[in-house]
């Protein structure tokens, strides 16, 4: 996050990508980093809810994560689309993994085929649910990641911890008994 302030009542302010812009005499205005004529306003979609900024398809379409989850027998599958950054992409993939664990799955597997990058916040997420499922006597498998993805797990080495996978047979293999 990043603050900034220009002076003369204006201060701007970087979350996630976006730019919110305040000043004494302006509505705030959420900007996306993909390209400044693509903004949100309070009387467009509104970007304020609740007191908090929120993210709208208005806004980017490269900003997006569209999250889908397929069950194939007792393996749960999410299928993200787009880019997952934080803010959105991190956000989104706590809250899926949050509610199929609370709802007594635990064999996840996420197909990043539709992903081309994801950030620190995201990995974070995705070794958190890890070590839930885990305990938990089931786990999170990683299937179809690109170079980008795997690049970044063996930075980080996690790469030894995730089992990686290129088809959904294979995870389907992996977890033949029944939990």
């Amino acid at each position: 996050m990043n603050l900034f302030d220009y002076g003369h009542g204006l201060i701007s302010l970087g979350i996630s990508g976006y730019e919110l812009r305040v000043a004494r005499s302006e509505l705030p205005v959420m900007v996306c980093r993909h390209s400044a004529t693509k903004t949100m306003t309070r009387n467009s979609q509104p970007a304020w809810e609740g007191g908090m900024l929120t993210r709208k398809k208005q806004a980017c379409q490269d900003c997006l994560v569209e999250l889908k989850v397929e069950r194939d027998g007792n393996v749960y599958f999410i299928i993200p689309q787009g880019q997952m950054l934080a803010g959105e992409g991190d956000i989104r993939l706590k809250q899926e993994l949050d509610r199929l664990r609370g709802e007594g799955n635990k064999r996840i597997a996420i197909d990043f085929s539709g992903v081309p990058y994801i950030d620190s916040s995201v990995l974070g997420q995705l070794v958190h649910g890890y070590s839930l499922l885990k305990k938990e006597g089931g786990g999170l498998k990683l299937l179809n990641p690109p170079k980008r993805i795997i690049d970044l797990l063996s930075l980080t080495r996690l790469i030894t911890v995730f089992e990686i996978y290129q088809n959904r047979q294979g995870i389907l293999d992996s977890w033949k008994t029944p939990v």
